[in-house]
């Protein structure tokens, strides 16, 4: 497993999502689910809660059902420009050293005397605003799809539709879940849920 890498689904991975052969635990299958060629395994493991999640990604991986991003090639370091040369700066010793009839303020220390301000009284918390009908409907429509399609194994995913915060977040996890379906060779159930939910969503 490396943690700070990306992890890509492989064509094993995506058959497994697509025909559920059940080679794999659920809970396997549904990390695998997550997978999405844009996270790494860091971000995977703190997606779920299972106990042995390292484990489960270490599956994957060994099975051939993952693989890391290649890492890119390190970009050569530029040469460092040569400084440039300063000609010497010579002090004219009499324009520092004061004049007769001026006051010498060498070695004395200004200070500002210290102002203490009032502390500001926090302003009262208000109760956060209701979730709009949109958020609601979305949130309905995307539960019954999860559930349709993965069963039993649609508790991780649908623990993160329930905990979407506005109708941004929404319209990402449709849009990851509908190429889920689209991968796993389910268009015409990845086309009827986007035309259910995508009137619901925000335009990019």
């Amino acid at each position: 497993m490396t943690p700070n890498r990306i992890y890509h689904r492989t064509d094993k991975g995506v058959a497994e999502l697509a025909h559920r052969s059940k080679s794999i635990p659920a809970r396997a299958r549904a990390l695998l689910f997550l997978v999405d060629g844009q996270t790494t395994g860091a971000e995977l493991l703190e997606q779920v809660g299972f106990e042995n999640r390292e484990e489960l990604l270490e599956l994957l991986e060994s099975g051939g059902y993952v693989e890391v991003e290649p890492e890119p090639l390190p970009e050569p370091e530029p040469e460092p420009l040569p400084e440039p040369s300063r000609p010497p700066v010579y002090a004219d010793v009499q324009s520092i050293a004061p004049q007769p009839g001026e006051i010498d303020f060498t070695g004395v220390a200004l200070s500002a005397p210290s102002v203490t301000l009032p502390d500001e009284p926090e302003p009262p918390s208000q109760p956060p605003p209701p979730d709009p009908p949109e958020l609601v409907e979305a949130r309905r429509v995307m539960l019954e799809s999860v559930e349709e399609v993965l069963g039993p194994d649609a508790s991780l995913l649908s623990g993160k539709v329930a905990a979407t915060r506005n109708l941004v977040e929404m319209r990402r996890l449709a849009e990851k879940y509908r190429t889920v379906l689209v991968e796993a060779g389910r268009k015409r159930r990845a086309l009827a849920f986007w035309e259910q939910i995508e009137p619901l969503l925000p335009r990019d």
